[in-house]
């Protein structure tokens, strides 16, 4: 079942909600389940007429509830919408296990009760289980490599805001302005979690 605006933006807010949206319906479509705007579930094909819309995809703190084995289906039908031009912009939780991050000790059940399945970091992503958290990366038998999902995908990528493994915070200041959590590229995007892992894809070469 889908549902589209009368008046299609170029920009398109996914996993987001219209009564819960913190960006401008100016310019942002709003899609998701139930979204009361433009009504996308990503395990399945996008609708046709939505292929090659969106000059910007925005989805903050989506992805980690899909399944691990879904991610990569999902990544194809997402980009399906985006423009030859177009960028995908995903902020996801930091997933390192140091204090205040998503895989630190003692915080699998949270993670559940959030409705969490997939994490993700720069190097790679995975299921999540109980066993790995407090762990240390890589973890060899629940870990796939990030660059071979986004080059199955034939997308390029782009890091803004990540985590080393030494646990240093790495930022493209040319796009993203972390004391201000402003993005200088599309300051229209308004982020509600400013500790995140973000990154862009695209159909293009960055």
């Amino acid at each position: 079942m889908m549902k589209v605006s009368r008046f299609q933006n170029k920009f398109l807010s996914l996993g987001d909600h219209v009564e819960s949206t913190i960006l401008d319906r100016n310019f942002f479509d709003i899609a998701g389940l139930n979204s009361g705007h433009v009504e996308i579930d990503v395990t399945s094909a996008v609708p046709s007429s939505l292929v090659g819309q969106y000059k910007l995809i925005w989805s903050e703190r989506m992805l980690e509830h899909i399944e691990t084995d879904l991610i990569s289906y999902c990544i194809k039908n997402i980009s399906n919408l985006l423009a030859h031009d177009g960028i995908l912009r995903f902020s996801l939780p930091i997933c390192f296990f140091v204090d205040g991050h998503m895989l630190r000790e003692g915080n699998f059940q949270r993670q559940m009760e959030y409705g969490h399945r997939t994490w993700f970091n720069i190097e790679s992503y995975g299921e999540i289980t109980e066993e790995i958290f407090g762990s240390l990366f890589p973890l060899p038998e629940n870990s796939r490599p990030l660059d071979q999902l986004i080059a199955c995908n034939n997308l390029s990528f782009r890091p803004i805001r990540h985590y080393r493994r030494d646990g240093t915070l790495i930022v493209n200041e040319s796009i993203f302005d972390e004391e201000k959590n402003e993005f200088q590229d599309f300051p229209l995007i308004k982020q509600k979690r400013p500790n995140s892992f973000i990154f862009d894809l695209s159909l293009k070469k960055f």
